[in-house]
């Protein structure tokens, strides 16, 4: 058997996200091709000044997680 290395497994990583105890919301994490690749999921969120939390009751092995401002348009 020759070795692959790649996840054949394209199946998407479901997650439930909460935020400052909210009520949580579906996200999907797209799935890789190896352990050696990552992707980037953008997920908008309203935020409080001050400290907040993020939760997630299924996550997959999430890495970092980074926050920039955001405004949509229009608004």
């Amino acid at each position: 058997m020759v070795a692959k290395h790649y996840n054949p497994d394209l199946m998407t990583a479901p997650a439930g996200i909460s935020i400052n105890g909210g009520p949580s919301f579906h996200v999907n994490f797209a799935s890789t091709f190896s352990w050696n690749q990552f992707w980037n999921l953008t997920i908008p969120v309203r935020l409080r000044p001050g400290a907040n939390t993020i939760r997630s009751d299924t996550a997959p092995n999430i890495d970092q997680i980074t926050l920039a401002p955001f405004q949509l348009p229009g608004t």
